[in-house]
């Protein structure tokens, strides 16, 4: 059952036994009235399958209303209720973002009443949701303002609340996409409508948007048509109206509105049409991954950005990256589209950055450290989503920098069937693994005194030599298909090892027993890093401004890594001594919404600190930590802080 039919339910079942017209239940669903009556057909049919004794009664000239006994509408409640999450963590979250989500569609303020009959919760419960979602408010630069006998409202910027409007779907759907997160919150006619228009616009203007930007605009227009349904429409000032004057953008944005005017009975303002106009002005094509955009200031910061990110990832890895032309195009194309759109509202999600941040934590690391120090200067925010972009194009160019640099498995062959046997062991077997280098052909006598003069990868012989001490690959005159399957699982292993960092590491290089916390018994995320921020100050290991900038780097997104472990960090030009400080807790608590942390490593690090080896071998262990389920546990048990430390020394021999 989609989202506005649950609430026709609740604002029948509320205002029982009124009559309730079409239109005004239209209105407060901000749809049309063709849609309410197709609504209460599912409603009715809901009820019948879920053998509930109501009906929907209607009467001329007074509405409808709900009809049936007190017992059935406690079971319609029940059933309701059972709808949304059992998670009581996910429950609150959902709660609220259902509350904030339904403040920003409402021109009224709605009474705490209202919310308590609206989520079956009482009004203490609705009085703690408000408290965090006026945080929430204040995150998107808007004020949720609460009166008694009066209600709550947000007020701000009409841009501001589309902008929070988006990040609260996509918030209310995290594993919804496309078409299925469009019906839960869009009527079916207007998702079309608008669909017709964009494809329409891609057609006769010979264009294709890429998939995220189309799916972008489509969300932006639908919340348009909202917006103008509730008279909520956008102002802009006259230097953004000018930016778009006499554009191709506005153009497409008048043809895109025409379609939808002529056929949804609605007007676009001037505004409106620049305000569709700037988000069309910054989206990027599909095949030439061309940019409609050509404002310079933007495409200046992106250049200056992706010289700095390459060289100074570069630097920090020591990796050759500014010969790398693939990685220069693809990352300027990539910032010059991502500042754009930031600048002008278009926000993406980043489906995969929950991965990417436990299995490349320690690149991402370094990305996410340059682009803030960049950005500040410039006074741009870069999301963490971006930072997941960028990490990919880097590891991406590191990749093709280990397959170059992939040094050929060198082996020796052993046959004592003769040298021609040996050849044609040597062509087929260079001819089915081009990695496989043979470095000699032996005889069974001469194999002992070369390979103990000669560093090799492995043995391949027809006969069994005692005592080699390199691998050895017992195979017949022929190779067979047995053979071959044990030599290329021979041959991955090998590429794998050429692969790791060859580094020895010790966790004492940043930490010490005064700066782990083990069994912690504190409830909040706020009580944890105030914890080990102060500790930290109190050893001159930071700033006093340090404590501050880890708390705005937490509101500005979470910095979970995922299975139970989490990675706060702040600036690190506020780092006097490099060092990380672990705690863990005697019970998990709420790191962010629908998260539960249980380990933290505060990372306070010197950005120079970053090209060590030994912090290499810290992100290494952390990414086993993150995927090794019975070390995590082990670990997080532990209450001696030594043993403690020691699955961090020893990692190497584990």
């Amino acid at each position: 059952m989609k989202e506005r039919q649950k609430n026709i339910l609740q604002q029948l079942m509320n205002h029982i036994p009124e009559y309730h017209t079409i239109a005004a239940l239209a209105e407060k669903q901000h749809c049309s009235s063709r849609t309410i009556r197709n609504d209460l057909k599912t409603i009715e049919e809901m009820l019948a399958e879920q053998n509930i004794d109501l009906s929907i009664e209607k009467q001329p000239g007074l509405g409808i209303r709900l009809h049936g006994s007190a017992k059935e509408v406690e079971k319609l409640m029940r059933y309701l209720y059972d709808s949304f999450p059992t998670s009581e963590e996910e429950n609150t979250f959902m709660r609220q973002q259902k509350i904030f989500y339904d403040l920003l569609m409402e021109n009224q303020p709605i009474t705490l009443q209202e919310l308590s009959n609206r989520y079956y919760v009482n009004r203490s419960i609705i009085k703690e949701d408000l408290i965090q979602l006026k945080k929430t408010a204040e995150e998107c630069h808007l004020d949720l303002e609460t009166k008694q006998n009066f209600g709550t409202i947000i007020i701000g910027k009409e841009k501001n609340k589309r902008k929070a409007l988006a990040a609260t779907i996509r918030n209310l759907n995290p594993g919804n996409k496309g078409q299925k997160l469009l019906e839960t919150f869009f009527d079916d006619i207007e998702v079309r409508v608008v669909q017709e228009a964009l494809n329409e616009l891609q057609r006769t203007e010979k264009i294709n948007f890429s998939a995220e930007t189309k799916q972008s605009l489509l969300l932006h227009v639908l919340f348009t048509i909202k917006r103008i349904y509730l008279n909520q429409q956008i102002e802009l000032t006259a230097e953004e109206r000018a930016a778009v004057r006499d554009t191709l953008p506005l153009e497409w944005s008048k043809k895109i509105t025409l379609y939808i005017e002529k056929r949804l009975n609605l007007f676009f303002t001037e505004h409106e049409l620049a305000y569709l106009a700037l988000h069309i002005r910054e989206a990027r094509l599909e095949k030439t991954n061309r940019m409609i955009s050509e404002n310079g200031e933007n495409n200046r910061f992106a250049s200056q950005l992706a010289t700095k990110l390459i060289d100074e990832v570069g630097e920090l890895l020591q990796y050759p990256l500014k010969k790398d032309k693939t990685l220069q195009i693809d990352l300027l194309t990539h910032l010059t589209t991502a500042v754009n759109r930031l600048r002008s509202g278009l926000i993406i999600s980043n489906p995969l950055l929950a991965t990417i941040k436990k299995e490349y934590a320690y690149l991402f690391y370094i990305v996410l450290t340059i682009m803030e120090e960049f950005s500040d200067q410039w006074e741009i925010e870069m999301p963490e989503e971006e930072a997941g972009y960028v990490t990919v194009h880097f590891q991406a160019a590191i990749e093709r920098i280990k397959t170059k640099k992939q040094q050929p498995i060198e082996v020796a062959i052993v046959c004592h069937y003769g040298i021609g046997v040996s050849a044609f062991l040597q062509a087929k077997l260079e001819g089915e693994f081009p990695d496989i280098k043979v470095k000699a052909l032996l005889s069974q006598e001469e194999a002992p005194a070369y390979i103990a003069a000669h560093a090799l990868d492995g043995l391949l012989t027809t006969v069994d030599i005692p005592d080699i001490s390199v691998p050895t690959i017992l195979i017949s005159p022929l190779l067979n298909q047995n053979e071959l399957a044990e030599i290329a699982t021979f041959a991955r292993r090998q590429a794998t090892q050429q692969q790791k960092l060859p580094h020895q590491w010790n966790i004492l290089n940043y930490t010490q027993p005064f700066l782990v916390y083990l069994n912690e018994p504190l409830k909040t995320k706020e009580a944890v890093l105030r914890y080990m921020t102060e500790k930290l100050m109190q050893q001159g290991y930071v700033a006093e401004s340090y404590a501050e900038s880890v708390f705005e780097r937490e509101r500005q997104s979470s910095t979970g890594i995922g299975s139970k472990v989490a990675l706060p960090h702040g600036d690190s030009k506020r780092v006097k001594h490099s060092s990380i400080s672990i705690l863990t807790l005697e019970q998990p608590i709420e790191w962010n919404k629908g998260e539960q942390v249980s380990v933290i490593f505060l990372l306070a690090v010197k950005k120079e600190t970053l090209k060590e080896e030994g912090l290499k071998g810290f992100f290494t262990f952390l990414n086993r930590l993150t995927t090794d389920a019975a070390l995590f546990d082990q670990v997080h048990s532990e209450k001696d802080k030594m043993n403690f430390l020691n699955y961090f020394k020893n990692d190497e021999r584990k």
